[in-house]
């Protein structure tokens, strides 16, 4: 018997007697797998709408009509433990459920469970058995060319389920990569991101290089692939320690050890940060993984990458500091560089919260070689610095962002000043002389003020 997601039973709870409604496609494969999967796909005998409101209802959850032609609606829910279930509700198509199921894209998606009788699994081409196999078959010969934006699927499951495929796929595949012109940017992009910060990210980016993917989704030119494959196979093992995910910690190496050791006592907390999401619904962790591909890209004002992945205008900004800023850490350190609560303001005061995915991705940077080329002198510095800035962000507020001793109507009332620049330019400037621990009462700040107002 197949254990089903629990928040499928808001919606059997809505099912009337003689109504077949299915749960379909990577919902029911990941139970097969007992892996959790919050995306719902349910097929409906009929209307979508009417089903889909019900549950909103229901659940306080949020209504949307996705396409009103093809009749699919959604329904966003979120639960008290955290946890965003999405509820796609599509109408049955071709007449038949089975010819539903062959509309499918892959074989492991196009199995079902008829949720008034979810006893047994309905699987007309067998995707039960290619998934215990460990086979990634697409439903027909026309998959591939009915929807090109299945070749970037076939590479995120075939690493993320560790799936081989038939030569006759591989072929099928290769001829329809050319193809990927005629999906818009925002369909690719969600594939690609889906890809970034899943576990074995540089596993997947090989593969889209070795098929010639990457220039469809705008990524052209990149200079040393190698380097490129190793970042993010750190950021990677990086990024599961800290969401404490032991899949990719098999090997102890010294930069994974020192991280651990370095950065161990900030685990939740960059976790948290790391895991939360933006309007989009990508979240640093994915950000980052961008950032850490399109690292060594020339001319990032020019960066066109942005544009072609459809990113929002938030999210090019944060990459765009993350590039423009790569190399400040490794020169601060290689330069000798001593960080006091001063220079920690200025850093965030210049990069935001974006300081915290800098440092961890100079980190990766730095420890992308192999161990023995590694300068492990050079590396326990920045770790040690790193290690400080991210400590400093979550742990000393009065360094990141002071509360000020004195307003802007205190300088106006204490000093007889007129309003003007001068006075957002005083506060400022005692803002970091409070984060430097120069200025620490208000009587120190009159005192500061006098004297600055003197010269």
């Amino acid at each position: 018997m197949i254990i089903l997601p629990q928040s499928i039973a808001h919606v059997q709870q809505l099912i009337q007697p003689g109504e077949n409604y299915y749960l379909v496609g990577g919902a029911v494969r990941d139970a097969l797998l007992n892996k959790c999967n919050n995306d719902l796909d349910i097929i409906c005998p009929g209307g979508t709408q009417k089903i889909a409101r019900r549950l909103a209802d229901q659940t306080s959850g949020a209504f949307y009509i996705l396409d009103k032609e093809r009749n699919t609606s959604r329904v966003i829910i979120n639960e008290s433990n955290g946890d965003r279930i999405v509820f796609d509700f599509t109408q049955l198509r071709g007449g038949s459920l089975e010819a539903d199921l062959r509309e499918r894209d892959f074989t492991i998606n196009a199995m079902a469970v008829n949720l008034t009788d979810p006893v047994h699994v309905i699987d007309p081409l067998k995707g039960g058995r290619d998934l215990l196999e460990k086979w990634l078959r697409p439903c027909s010969g026309s998959s591939f060319r009915d929807d090109p934006l299945r070749v970037i699927r076939a590479i995120r499951y075939s690493v993320a389920l560790d799936l081989k495929m038939e030569s006759s796929t591989i072929q099928e595949l290769k001829e329809t990569v050319v193809n990927l012109d005629q999906i818009s940017k925002e369909r690719k992009r969600d594939e690609f991101f889906k890809i970034l910060g899943r576990g074995k990210t540089s596993v997947s980016v090989q593969l889209l290089h070795s098929f010639g993917i990457l220039p469809f989704l705008g990524i052209e030119n990149l200079t040393n692939f190698a380097k490129v494959l190793q970042r993010l196979r750190v950021l990677d093992s990086f990024m599961s320690y800290l969401g404490n995910d032991s899949s990719l910690l098999k090997r102890d190496y010294f930069q994974l050890a020192s991280f651990i050791s370095g950065l161990g006592k900030q685990r939740k907390n960059l976790s948290n940060y790391l895991a939360q999401p933006n309007h989009s619904y990508r979240t640093r962790k994915d950000l980052d993984h961008l950032g850490a591909f399109l690292w060594d890209t020339s001319h990032v004002d020019e960066c066109e990458v942005f544009k072609k992945l459809a990113l929002s205008n938030d999210e090019s900004t944060h990459l765009y500091i993350l590039l423009k800023n790569r190399n400040w850490l490794h020169e601060f350190v290689e330069n000798g560089g001593v960080l006091d609560n001063r220079i920690i303001f200025q850093y965030f005061k210049r990069l935001g919260d974006a300081g915290l995915d800098l440092a961890l991705l100079t980190l990766a940077d730095t420890a992308s070689v192999v161990t023995a080329e590694l300068n492990h002198d050079l590396w326990l510095l920045e770790l040690e610095v790193c290690g400080r800035l991210i400590e400093t962000w979550f742990e000393h507020p009065e360094v990141v962002d002071p509360k000020m001793l004195l307003s802007g109507t205190d300088l106006l009332i204490e000093f007889d000043l007129t309003p003007g620049p001068l006075i957002g330019q005083l506060l400022e400037n005692l803002r970091e002389e409070q984060a430097a621990g120069e200025v620490l009462t208000r009587q120190e700040a009159l005192d500061w003020v006098e004297e600055k107002k003197l010269k």
